[in-house]
């Protein structure tokens, strides 16, 4: 965490860009399972919160965010956070070997379409 000063003088703590960084792997990871696998692993109430960290970050700590590994894909998000247009091209590797191993760690099926990530 660090300090960041506003301009209304106010000091908030805004995440670093290592947090950042995984707070975008699993909104991704969670989004891919869910819109594309029809897989959910977490709640909405938490899906919601992880969406709303990150589109504050982005508010608030903008060059860490614009530095980030995944900004390309998440510059556009949104304060609702869905990731529903996302196609499944537009999905890194990583983020779908991510998905494998959350899905082995849940002890859930591999659906075939990841099946060439384990």
């Amino acid at each position: 965490m660090k300090l960041i000063k506003t301009e209304s003088g106010y000091v908030q703590v805004a995440y670093t860009l290592e947090s950042i960084n995984r707070l975008q792997i699993d909104y991704l990871a969670y989004s891919y399972l869910y819109y594309h696998c029809e897989i959910s692993l977490i709640t909405d109430g938490l899906y919601d919160q992880i969406c709303g960290w990150l589109w504050r970050h982005k508010e608030v700590n903008t060059i860490d965010f614009q530095n980030s590994d995944y900004y390309k894909i998440c510059k556009d998000l949104g304060s609702e956070g869905s990731a529903f247009d996302l196609k499944e091209e537009d999905y890194p590797i990583k983020i779908k070997q991510i998905c494998v191993r959350l899905l082995k760690q849940s002890e859930k099926e591999i659906p075939d379409k990841l099946k060439e990530f384990e």
